[in-house]
C-alpha cells in the first residue's frame, strides 16, 4: 500500500529543517497531530519582540513561520535574511528545505548549491541537496550527495537517515535498514528513523520487526498519528484485525483528516465482512483525497459484499484511472 510511506518526500524537509533549529517542537506538530495554541502563541509572542537589524534575526523569523506551516511567509523572511547577509549558508539551505517542502524542487536545489559554493563542507546542506534530489527521484546522485554529507560528518544521524530513505525508492531495502541503524546508533531517540525503519520492514514484509519499530515511536511520541498508522498497517498484514482497528482509530483521534488511516480501516472492515462501515471510511478517505487509488479499490469490494456489484465496478474502473494517472506522474 503506498500509504505507508505516507508524506516520505515530504517528511525529509521536515526532518532536515529540525536537525538546523534543533527542537522537535514543530515537528511533532506537522508529523503527529499535536494540539498547537500554546507554543504557536509562544513563537508569534517572540517574533512580535524581535528587533530586525540582523539577518539572525529574519533568519529565526522564517523558522518560526516554517513551525507554523506558513511556508511563503517564511521564504520572505529567508530571503530578508539573504538580502542583509548573501552568504548566510544556514538561510540558504533553510530556504531549499522550504521550497522543497512545497515541492518546488529546482528551486531548492539552486539554493543548497549556493549554499555549498559558499561552503563546500556544510554538511547539512549536503544533506538537503541529497533530499531534494529524492524528491526529484535522481536516487545515485541523492546517495553522492549523502555520503558527502556523511564524508564530512559521520555521525550525522539526519544524514544516515536521509540516505536510508534514497535506499528504501531503490528498494535497497536491507542497505535501507542499516543506514537507519546506523542513525539510531547515534541517537536512540530519533523518532523519523524508527518510523522510517517500520515503514521498510513493512515493505519487505517482516511485519513483526516493524511492530516493534512503531513501539519505538509509540513510547517516544504517544501522540503520533503516523506511529499508530503503521503500527495499525503491520498489524492488518498479521490478521490481527481487531487490534489494527484500534490503531487506526488512535491514528485518526489524533489527525481526522488523515485519509491513509480512513482506507486502512476501511480495508480492514472489508476483511471483517463489515461493508457498510467501509464504504463510510473509503468515503471519508475519498473526502480529503479523491485520488486515493486504494480507496477507490476498497469501497468497490465493500460495495460488492453489500450485493452492489455495478456500483462496485464503478469504484474499480475509478481506481484503474488513478492508478494510470500515477504512473503517467512517475514517468514524467
Amino acid at each position: 500500500m503506498r500509504g505507508r510511506t505516507l508524506c516520505r518526500v515530504y517528511l525529509f524537509f521536515i526532518v532536515s529543517f529540525y536537525s538546523c533549529v534543533g527542537t522537535a517542537l514543530g515537528l511533532s506538530v506537522i508529523l503527529y497531530g499535536a494540539d498547537t495554541p500554546r507554543w504557536m502563541s509562544a513563537i508569534l509572542a517572540a517574533e512580535a519582540s524581535s528587533d530586525a537589524r540582523d539577518a539572525e534575526v529574519w533568519f529565526k523569523r522564517g523558522n518560526n513561520m516554517v513551525m507554523l506551516g506558513r511556508y511563503e511567509e517564511a521564504l520572505e523572511y529567508y530571503d530578508n535574511a539573504l538580502r542583509v547577509d548573501p552568504r548566510f549558508t544556514r538561510a540558504w539551505s533553510n530556504k531549499g528545505n522550504t521550497l522543497g517542502m512545497l515541492k518546488r524542487y529546482w528551486e531548492a536545489l539552486e539554493c543548497f548549491d549556493r549554499a555549498l559554493e559558499i561552503n563546500h563542507q556544510d554538511a547539512y546542506a549536503w544533506n538537503g541537496r541529497g533530499n531534494v534530489l529524492i524528491g526529484l527521484k535522481n536516487y545515485i546522485e541523492a546517495l553522492e550527495s549523502l555520503e558527502k554529507a556523511l564524508g564530512i560528518d559521520p555521525k550525522y544521524a539526519y544524514a544516515w537517515n536521509s540516505k536510508g530513505n534514497a535506499l528504501v525508492q531503490m528498494k535497497r531495502y536491507n542497505e535501507a535498514l542499516e543506514s537507519y541503524d546506523k542513525a539510531l546508533e547515534i541517537d536512540p531517540r530519533f523518532v523519523d528513523a524508527w518510523f522510517n525503519k517500520g515503514n521498510t520492514l513493512t515493505e519487505a514484509e517482516r511485519y513483526e520487526e516493524a511492530l516493534d519499530a512503531y513501539d519505538r515511536v509509540l513510547v517516544l511520541e504517544p501522540k503520533s498519528a503516523s506511529g499508530w498508522y503503521g503500527k495499525g498497517e503491520a498489524l492488518n498484514q498479521l490478521e490481527r484485525y481487531e487490534e489494527a482497528l484500534r490503531c487506526y482509530d488512535l491514528a485518526l483521534e489524533r489527525l481526522p483528516n488523515f485519509a491513509e488511516a480512513w482506507n486502512g480501516k476501511a480495508n480492514v472492515l472489508n476483511k471483517l465482512g463489515r461493508y457498510s462501515e467501509a464504504v463510510e471510511c473509503c468515503n471519508k478517505a475519498l473526502e480529503i483525497d479523491p485520488q486515493q487509488e486504494d480507496a477507490w479499490l476498497n469501497k468497490g469490494m465493500a460495495l460488492k459484499g453489500l450485493g452492489s456489484p455495478e456500483e462496485a465496478q464503478k469504484c474499480y474502473e475509478k481506481a484503474k484511472i488513478r492508478k494510470e494517472d500515477l504512473e503517467t506522474s512517475r514517468k514524467n
